[in-house]
């Protein structure tokens, strides 16, 4: 992965969250990428991402599936399954195929990233912002 790259992946199948996220990263300084299913995020897949963001349902190819894929084929970019669902146990999908050691790694990433602000340098998170949504 590129050390420097501003391009991020957004995989989503509803086009006002691609527009939103689309917005919300320009507004950052990133390039975002935007696809319409799994299928073509697999296909937009590339080590010079900084990450992908990437929707939990989508028709055909979900994110489950791309996450897997990725994992393989590119297994230095990190990936951030994004839902509406409220949680993963409300989301009709498989058993999350992942073990809870490395979702408390992912976790704890995500923490150090609010807590530092090193994801979008302009945003400094603070607890209180999160525990009120």
């Amino acid at each position: 992965m590129a050390k420097h790259s501003k391009r991020i992946l957004v995989a989503d199948d509803e086009e006002s969250i691609r527009r939103l996220r689309e917005y919300n990263l320009r507004k950052f300084g990133f390039e975002p990428v935007l696809v319409k299913n799994g299928s073509e995020a697999i296909l937009a897949a590339s080590d010079d991402l900084t990450c992908v963001l990437v929707d939990l349902k989508m028709p055909e190819v979900g994110g489950l599936a791309v996450l897997e894929h990725l994992k393989k084929a590119h297994p230095d970019v990190p990936v951030i399954i994004m839902s509406a669902v409220g949680q993963l146990k409300d989301a009709d999908e498989p058993e999350w195929p992942h073990q809870k050691e490395q979702l408390a790694s992912c976790q704890g990433l995500v923490s150090d990233l609010q807590s530092t602000g090193s994801f979008c340098p302009r945003m400094r998170w603070k607890k209180s912002n999160l525990s009120s949504r």
